[in-house]
């Protein structure tokens, strides 16, 4: 840190999605939980943790480390030059964004942004580099699942 060569983790990002009135809902759907047998009761809460859940989905933007998890898990065992990882980000995003999905692409360049995720996940070991070329770590496929699987619920929906 005190030779400014510190490297950051990543982004995390914080919304809510839209306010929901238990009260206001309750009375557009006709429902009373409290007088509802047990079974009813849960298939109306299902129904309502969807709409919650729909909500917070269109306000969590797309991160840049997901990103380039999703095209390297993509890849698989296949190795990818750093150009090549540009390049399938870059449709992912345009994809996306196509839909409405929000990406979040910070004010540097968006090719600065590409490649500092990817350096983040070759520091974290989940993606190894040879002479240039990138592929997933051996061993590591289900890590970097899981952060490719934060934006699996977009691609799902086609």
């Amino acid at each position: 840190m005190i030779l400014s060569r510190w490297q950051r983790f990543g982004y995390a990002c914080v919304n809510f999605g839209p306010q929901v009135s238990m009260r206001e809902y309750c009375l557009e759907n006709s429902i009373d939980f409290s007088r509802m047998e047990r079974q009813a009761r849960f298939a109306e809460i299902e129904k309502l943790a969807e709409r919650i859940m729909a909500g917070i989905k269109q306000v969590i933007p797309v991160l840049p480390v997901s990103l380039v998890a999703m095209v390297m898990k993509d890849a698989g065992d296949q190795e990818l030059s750093a150009f090549e990882v540009e390049a399938r980000v870059n449709r992912l995003i345009e994809e996306l964004q196509a839909d409405g999905v929000p990406v979040y692409v910070t004010t540097r360049s968006r090719v600065q942004t590409i490649l500092d995720a990817l350096n983040m996940l070759k520091l974290r070991h989940l993606v190894a580099e040879s002479e240039g070329a990138y592929k997933v770590a051996p061993r590591e496929h289900d890590v970097l699942s899981y952060y490719a699987n934060a934006i699996v619920h977009w691609r799902a929906h086609k």
